[in-house]
């Protein structure tokens, strides 16, 4: 299957990972490792550029086997990296995916993940035939339970004790939202 790339979106364009852009994936990571290793554990320990780089290549690898579907965000109009997102726990006999995200410390707050969800969310039903598209969230995450609650996925439930925390020494609870369709969401301009 050939994917209609890039996705563009008034302020976003997202696109799979290239080889070199490992660089400007960890310079990225770096402007807000302390926020970004609270939560994800590839972020621990630090990333080097040649680990950003090695990501880059498994990505890249995963996009053709259509195993994981990484995209970096990018701004339309400065080239800026701002940050990762994609579809993860793919199962094609549904089809179903989940979706996860970060951002640069200096593009937070600015709406470019529900702009970037959004258009994703549009992308997995509109071009992947998703039947169902989910979110994951850390109970204690406010910013990241911040998304799907404003782009109108449904809060599916609550796993209790679910994970370790990125300290491995606390237990998390895990926040399941989800999507079967585009109704209620938000208006966004979107191209491919």
């Amino acid at each position: 299957m050939v994917l209609p790339l890039p996705i563009l979106s008034p302020r976003l364009r997202l696109e799979p990972p290239r080889i070199g852009d490992g660089k400007w994936i960890n310079e990225a990571v770096l402007s807000n490792i302390e926020n970004i290793s609270q939560w994800m554990p590839w972020a621990k320990p630090v990333p080097d550029v040649e680990t950003s780089e090695e990501f880059v290549r498994s990505a890249v690898t995963d996009f053709a086997a259509r195993t994981t579907l990484v995209m970096l965000i990018w701004n339309r109009h400065t080239g800026q990296l701002l940050g990762s997102s994609g579809f993860h726990e793919i199962n094609w006999d549904v089809p179903s995916f989940e979706t996860g995200y970060w951002l640069r410390g200096d593009a937070l707050g600015q709406g470019y993940v529900v702009e970037a969800v959004n258009a994703l969310t549009r992308y997995a039903f509109q071009v992947l035939g998703a039947k169902r598209l989910a979110i994951h969230c850390d109970r204690d995450n406010f910013k990241s339970r911040a998304v799907p609650e404003t782009l109108g996925f449904n809060l599916d439930g609550v796993l209790r004790n679910h994970l370790l925390k990125v300290d491995r020494k606390e237990l998390r609870d895990t926040f399941i939202y989800s999507r079967v369709d585009l109704d209620g969401l938000p208006d966004l301009d979107v191209d491919w």
